[in-house]
């Protein structure tokens, strides 16, 4: 069966604009428990193209997906979808909700860092935020990890590093606030 559901979704990827009805049980494949399937929506999703912008805000969760194919291939989707997708205000209050996957797991925590690399300068806010409120210590860490990753378009966050690398209670902030530093000035 599920290698039926997995042919379905790639026939209707090919039908490319064409297929923007079935938008609705595409994105809800990118849900499913097999990654396989969740890959065949992700790719269906790009073919149909602009068509598929409501499925903004389910590829960009799909950035933290388990499966590192799945999350390899949304970047060049969510391009082909929206070139401005990071921006998209239907996008927006999902990058904020984000910023609490910081706090997750080891494995989690990093993807979450990886995909805010991948959402770029839109991310940098939820990032601030992140950076200089909250109370976890793995939080603003992997925050400023994530600035550092984005380069010089996390310049807007320099107060709040330059704060964190002085002043930040635990040395693993402070380090990783200056190595972002770095990282947004040598660009």
């Amino acid at each position: 069966m599920e290698a039926v559901h997995e042919a379905a979704l790639r026939l209707l990827g090919e039908f490319g604009p064409v297929a923007s009805e079935a938008v609705p049980v595409v994105t809800q494949a990118l849900s499913d428990s097999n990654p396989r399937i969740r890959l065949a929506a992700v790719i269906a999703l790009g073919h149909i193209g602009p068509q598929a912008r409501v499925a903004l805000p389910d590829l960009v969760w799909s950035l933290v997906d388990r499966s590192e194919t799945v999350r390899q291939a949304c970047p060049e989707v969510l391009g082909k979808i929206d070139p401005d997708w990071a921006s998209s205000p239907k996008v927006q209050p999902f990058i904020s909700s984000l910023a609490k996957h910081l706090e997750r797991s080891r494995e989690a925590g990093q993807l979450t860092v990886e995909a805010f690399a991948v959402i770029g300068p839109a991310s940098v806010p939820a990032l601030i935020e992140a950076l200089e409120t909250s109370d976890n210590r793995i939080v603003r860490e992997r925050a400023a990890k994530a600035l550092g990753l984005i380069g010089p378009g996390a310049r807007g966050a320099i107060p709040g590093l330059m704060e964190a690398a002085r002043g930040d209670s635990h040395g693993w902030v402070r380090e990783a606030a200056a190595e972002a530093l770095r990282k947004i000035d040598a660009q």
